[in-house]
């Protein structure tokens, strides 16, 4: 009996915990309305797997692509300084990172600074071009 009541109580413990990584966000829709660009930011922490990973992602606003899922186009280790640590804050963004769309169906990702190399990085999805200056400062429109 009491075997299955401390099962119980570490089951519910563990079900009812739900930690969401991600500190920081942000998400620009293209020229016509019909892509969603998304950065965000996630911080995993723990005794020797601490990890901060920056991820951008395309989601057609009509959820025709994808199964409507978002889909990663960009991902990188690290993401600015996370003065704010395991809390959504805009004090916790990448400055460096910028996503600009220069048409309807192309995406510009910039980081103005050096980076680590990329974990990810992808051309094109759907109908959208992705093209990239990693390392050098945005361009202006």
């Amino acid at each position: 009996m009491r075997i299955g009541l401390v099962t119980t109580l570490m089951m519910l413990t563990i079900v009812g915990c739900h930690y969401d990584p991600t500190v920081w966000k942000e998400s620009i829709h293209s020229p016509d309305g019909a892509w969603i660009a998304e950065a965000r930011t996630d911080q995993w922490g723990g005794f020797g797997s601490a990890y901060v990973a920056t991820t951008v992602s395309l989601t057609r606003v009509d959820r025709t692509y994808n199964k409507g899922k978002a889909f990663d186009i960009l991902i990188y280790p690290g993401g600015g300084q996370i003065p704010k640590t395991y809390v959504l804050s805009d004090d916790n963004a990448d400055q460096d990172l910028n996503l600009n769309w220069l048409s309807p169906t192309h995406l510009e990702i910039t980081h103005a600074s050096p980076m680590e190399a990329p974990n990810l990085e992808v051309i094109r999805f759907g109908n959208v071009d992705v093209s990239y200056k990693l390392g050098q400062p945005p361009t202006q429109p």
